[in-house]
């Protein structure tokens, strides 16, 4: 493990976006049993899982390549997110607020009446799901498909109506 760490911390990967996960120790038995008594530790099996946060997506497939040169044997869980989803969901609530708007004031319209006040506002937004697209990845190394990510934003929002 010092040795891949090593060469994470190598290929420009931060302290801070690498941690390890989970350590395990089992006991490795005999493949036959004896007739009597129990079967023989013939040694053990050790696991060292590690997270490792990658943030240059073009350089993902030349660091799989160097986690297994240095001794990574097993990679599992690899999972795309956004780091900082604040101006997007942004956006989107800006976007949504405007939609809501405007089809409340044409349903107002259409019942012969204006916006009032506004009586509650209710938002949600919901967590990325990566979705593939497109495969990258550098000069011999493993291709890599992040694909794109949908970040939702619903407003709620309940008016006052106001005859005409």
């Amino acid at each position: 493990m010092q040795s891949l760490i090593g060469a994470l911390r190598e290929a420009g990967i931060a302290s801070e976006d690498i941690q390890t996960r989970s350590i395990q120790l089992h006991p490795r038995y005999e493949d036959g049993r004896p007739v009597e008594g129990e079967p023989q530790i013939i040694g053990y099996v050790a696991t060292n899982t590690v997270e490792v946060h990658v943030r240059d997506l073009d350089a993902l497939g030349d660091l799989l390549d160097t986690a297994v040169e240095a001794g990574g044997n097993r990679i599992q869980g690899l999972s795309f997110e956004v780091s900082d989803p604040t101006n997007m969901l942004n956006q989107a609530r800006e976007i949504a607020w405007n939609e809501t708007r405007r089809k409340a004031t044409q349903l107002a319209d259409l019942a012969g009446a204006t916006l009032g006040e506004i009586i509650s506002i209710d938002e949600s937004s919901q967590t990325p799901s990566p979705s593939v697209r497109e495969a990258i990845g550098g000069a011999g190394g493993v291709p890599i498909a992040p694909g794109s990510q949908d970040l939702q934003v619903t407003v709620q929002v309940t008016w006052e109506l106001i005859p005409r």
